[in-house]
């Protein structure tokens, strides 16, 4: 794996997670998850794609933003306000992290600051 970066860099994280996906049938988990990817897509906006990292979590995303550490805030209140009946869990932090490449070649980002991020989802409730 090859990394683009050797530096960390201080960035706002965000996570969303899908309650209960496991526990749903195979054409379910399709449609919640067709259901939160454009839920988190129109949250995001016009935030351009080079602010960003997106990791697809299998049961949800997890989000790095580059730039303004304000907009994991934003997205996160635009994502819970639109989720309707929609079970989500979310967790955000700002922390450092590191980009890197996958397996696949894409960019993909390791360190605490991601860590936590998904520690924080995993304590909250849905909504």
């Amino acid at each position: 794996m090859a990394e683009t970066s050797r530096l960390n860099r201080v960035c706002s994280v965000l996570f969303v997670d899908l309650v209960g996906y496991s526990r749903l049938t195979v054409a379910e988990q399709m449609e919640r998850r067709r259901a939160c990817t454009e839920l988190v897509s129109e949250a995001l906006g016009p935030l351009s794609g080079s602010d960003r990292i997106i990791a697809d979590t299998g049961d949800g995303a997890g989000v790095t933003f580059l730039a303004a550490p304000e907009n994991a805030l934003f997205v996160a209140l635009r994502t819970r306000d639109a989720a309707g009946e929609l079970a989500l869990r979310m967790g955000f932090n700002l922390g450092p992290v590191r980009v890197t490449q996958d397996l696949n070649g894409q960019q993909n980002v390791v360190g605490d600051g991601i860590n936590v991020a998904q520690r924080v989802m995993s304590f909250s409730d849905p909504g």
